[in-house]
């Protein structure tokens, strides 16, 4: 299948001076510079290779002004999004909600988020790994919030 879009422009929306700077590069007959890292590597926040041992909603608590939100056990987006937008959810506090999609390495974006905390998180002999996964309230709905519909996971909506 082949597909007739020249170039897209991560962000829901994309970000104006990615619009601005996109059009204009395609004005003076060059590419448009698109972002290809992850919001991490944008994210002035201090990441400390730490573990998690629960998940916690973005309401629990009051998380470090510094460090990493993943690292504090909040849900974001981060390592699963494209950068580009300059991290303005994590400078504010919030977790990023994965507006700008994927990078271009990711082919599942809720797949690597899922990935991407199973990675750092490490129970311990006692810990029930089923609980951190009982404790997203709604992995579709937050891992999925953009890009369900090109999910390569399966999912099955039971509505009791």
């Amino acid at each position: 299948m082949s597909s007739n879009v020249d170039y897209e422009l991560p962000g829901c929306p994309p970000e104006p001076d990615l619009i601005a700077d996109s059009v204009t590069a395609i004005l003076d007959g060059r590419e448009p510079e698109l972002p290809t890292t992850n919001l991490c590597e944008e994210c002035p926040r201090k990441k400390e290779e730490t573990v998690i041992h629960e998940i916690l909603r973005p309401v629990e608590g009051e998380p470090d002004p510094d460090r990493c939100l993943l690292e504090q056990g909040y849900p974001c987006m981060g390592p699963a999004t494209r950068a580009g937008c300059g991290a303005h959810c994590p400078k504010a506090e919030v977790p990023c909600a994965g507006c700008a999609g994927p990078t271009g390495e990711i082919h599942d974006q809720g797949a690597e988020m899922m990935s991407a905390i199973a990675s750092i998180f490490r129970a311990d002999v006692d810990d029930d790994p089923s609980e951190l996964v009982e404790s997203i309230p709604d992995v579709v709905g937050w891992f999925y919030r953009f890009t369900l519909a090109s999910s390569l996971v399966p999912f099955k909506v039971n509505r009791e």
